[in-house]
């Protein structure tokens, strides 16, 4: 790929101005690279889930050992949604399959829990509230975090929570694979499910996350602490 992309460069003239650097990020030298420092770092690093190809890590790296001062991060911010949703239920486990007991595979069993953000068997339940939020340019990048918000149903079936990324360049050029909000969303969606529940408008729930370096762990339940 780096061959690739030196050959592309060289075709359309910009060889004298474009080097390609052949190796991890964390294998870069601010002096011995880098001039003393970049000034703006433009990533990649994010998979549905915002953190799973370990963007936290990479891009507290190259803030504090790659950038220069100041520098500029596009997108500069981030951060993982979640709102109430109606899905069809997952595969938990196997058993029986045309007379013969599989339960022994249970444990090789994968879990499929996303779907496609245009999926029509897919639905919103609430308005969207954001568990985590990360500033690349600024911000503290932990890499291990808990978060839990409160959400309040709009009526129908919740089967749990549906979990999605929001890319921000700028305060008004953002990226945000919301289901059902734009043809074309290249993300899939998380789902964190619960115990199905047929909700009123206002049905209170709880939802929250924990994650650990590139992994995300879900969860819902309605609330019955009675606090609004």
């Amino acid at each position: 790929l780096a061959a690739s992309a030196r050959a592309v460069i060289a075709a359309n003239g910009m060889a004298d101005r474009i080097t390609v650097f052949d190796r991890h990020s964390t294998a870069l030298d601010r002096l011995r690279d880098l001039d003393g420092g970049v000034d703006l770092v433009v990533s990649e690093v994010f998979c549905h889930t915002l953190i799973g190809e370990g963007v936290l890590g990479s891009l507290a790296h190259a803030r504090a050992e790659l950038a220069a001062p100041g520098a500029l991060f596009l997108p500069e911010r981030a951060s993982i949604e979640v709102a109430l949703a109606e899905f069809p239920p997952l595969i938990e486990s196997i058993g029986p399959v045309e007379g013969f007991d599989l339960g022994a595979f249970a444990p090789h069993l994968h879990a499929v829990r996303h779907l496609l953000a245009d999926d029509p068997a897919l639905a919103l339940r609430s308005a969207p509230a954001s568990l985590f939020a990360f500033d690349f340019g600024a911000g503290e990048l932990p890499p291990t975090g808990v978060a839990e918000v409160r959400l309040a149903s709009t009526g129908g079936r919740v089967s749990g929570v549906a979990q999605w990324l929001r890319l921000i360049f700028a305060d008004d050029i953002i990226y945000e694979n919301r289901p059902a909000s734009a043809p074309d969303l290249h993300w899939v969606i998380g789902l964190g499910p619960c115990e199905a529940h047929d909700t009123t408008p206002g049905a209170p729930f709880r939802a929250g996350a924990a994650y650990a370096a590139d992994t995300l762990a879900l969860w819902c339940a309605p609330d019955d602490s009675g606090i609004a």
